[in-house]
């Protein structure tokens, strides 16, 4: 019987399970679905009751699948949000009792270094700049085709940055100003005056930007395709001006993720402002498929 294995990413936003088989160098199923971990942590600094609990199933349905799928080793990692809350324990003792697979936090260097190694593999020119816009964090790696030579992670993500823009929708033009505003002096230091030749984005609401402009989710037309500053600019105007209701209904949209979009279009314009570039390069490749090879 060929081997199974499986990784499962609990992010700060969304819990992504994959299933490989490392002999065959073959990736059987992905899926993703949206957690919300960290939504109001950045405020008390811990993971709310509901959130754990809700993730704790997700979790535990992320499990069952693995074995229905006949994989006999599965590995969990925790990435931004239980690096960062107070209460991370909480949720690990209440998974322990529950199941016996351990969960291992990632450290947020290994994250990026594990993001850049994946998605670096789509790129073609070089230096290269990889960001990784999660729920709970914002790495940063830029390097050249063997490893980074410069890496930075934020201890804000979508979810944060969700919370700085507000959540009354329409977005005023004033507070779009300040946000980019704070953008600006968050991610010009790190960037501007770096040799940056070329950015690659990752992350499932970076793509679902990508999704938006194709009226669909497609993972295999967004791996690979291109976000330019035009198409971002056009999102940054209609969701700016739409209530969430309606920016639920379209194309593309990912439910749970209605009210990041918005914010993930800000930070890619900002960061290819900072590098001075037009476009960024898409990958569906995270930290996790990284991994998957290392331990194969």
């Amino acid at each position: 019987m060929v081997r199974r294995r499986a990784i499962i990413d609990i992010g700060s936003n969304s819990i992504k399970t994959l299933i490989f088989e490392p002999d065959n160098a073959a990736i059987v199923s992905q899926s993703s679905v949206i957690g919300h971990l960290a939504r109001g942590q950045s405020k008390s600094g811990e993971l709310s009751q509901a959130a754990i609990m809700r993730n704790l199933e997700l979790l535990h349905n992320a499990v069952q699948q693995c074995l229905d799928m006949q994989v006999t080793d599965i590995r969990m990692y925790a990435t931004g949000a239980l690096r960062k809350a107070s209460n991370a324990d909480q949720f690990i003792s209440l998974w322990q009792e529950r199941e016996i697979y351990p969960i291992k936090i990632l450290s947020a260097a290994d994250e990026a270094i594990l993001s850049y190694q994946a998605a670096s593999s789509l790129a073609t020119v070089f230096p290269v700049l990889c960001f990784d816009l999660g729920g709970g964090s914002l790495e940063l790696s830029l390097g050249d085709q063997s490893k980074p030579g410069f890496v930075h992670s934020y201890s804000w993500g979508a979810l944060a940055l969700e919370e700085r823009l507000g959540s009354t929708y329409p977005i005023t033009p004033e507070s779009i100003t300040a946000f980019t505003k704070y953008l600006e002096q968050q991610i010009d230091p790190m960037l501007v005056g770096r040799n940056c030749k070329s950015v690659i984005g990752v992350g499932g609401t970076v793509l679902c930007l990508k999704a938006l402009e194709l009226g669909e989710w497609n993972e295999a037309r967004i791996n690979g395709s291109v976000l330019d500053m035009k198409t971002l600019e056009r999102l940054i105007d209609e969701l700016s001006a739409m209530h969430l209701s309606e920016i639920s209904t379209l194309g593309g949209m990912q439910q749970g993720r209605e009210s990041l979009v918005l914010p993930a279009a800000l930070v890619c314009r900002q960061i290819l402002l900072s590098c001075q570039k037009d476009t960024i390069l898409l990958s569906s490749l995270g930290w996790r498929h990284a991994l998957a090879m290392q331990i194969a």
